[in-house]
């Protein structure tokens, strides 16, 4: 899965730095960004975890002042002792998100933007049990948060999201603080 988002991120970036020009005509890697994200987790009650921290990364594109595309990777910590009951007897259990942001920010004249997103992606739970396993599940999250342009190259986001597992059936709640950066003039 992971694959297949960094060859659309790839040619999201090709099609998008041919497009990409200044008024004299020359590529610009404006549209570029990149962002730290930390948060809180919140599992469905089916899980039979609790709530956990997570820290991860992002790359995207900044189309104009209100949409943004950013492929996201976050780990996701809950407590050893909660993990190792997760999956009995296994060990070096992990949890990872990948996914795919769609927003679209509101009163982009503005510094304080509130914005929507949309999101598709997987959550991985890795372990060692004998054999390597995985479990992988797809979820689908949609919500809104709030963008603070600080500078036409620095914004913070802070935003709460609604994570439906397919599989599964569950919904966890995703709450995140971002912080970005443009690269080249930034947000024009």
């Amino acid at each position: 899965m992971m694959t297949r988002y960094l060859i659309t991120l790839c040619l999201l970036a090709v099609s998008f730095s041919i497009n990409a020009k200044d008024v004299d005509g020359r590529i610009t890697t404006d549209i570029i960004e990149v962002s730290m994200n930390t948060g809180y987790y919140t599992f469905d009650d089916e899980w039979d975890l609790s709530s956990a921290s997570f820290i991860g990364w992002g790359l995207g594109f900044q189309f104009n002042r209100a949409f943004r595309a950013v492929i996201n990777y976050s780990r996701i910590n809950p407590s050893k002792s909660e993990l190792d009951g997760f999956v009995a007897g296994a060990n070096d259990v992990k949890l990872q998100r990948y996914n795919a942001d769609m927003s679209y920010s509101f009163f982009t004249e503005k510094s304080i933007r509130p914005y929507i997103a949309l999101s598709y992606g997987e959550i991985d739970i890795t372990y060692q049990l004998g054999d390597k396993e995985q479990k992988q599940d797809e979820q689908l999250a949609l919500g809104g948060g709030v963008l603070f342009k600080l500078s036409p190259k620095w914004f913070i986001r802070s935003d709460i999201r609604a994570v439906n597992n397919h599989r599964r059936g569950h919904t966890d709640i995703n709450s995140m603080l971002t912080f970005a950066y443009r690269f080249g003039r930034g947000e024009q």
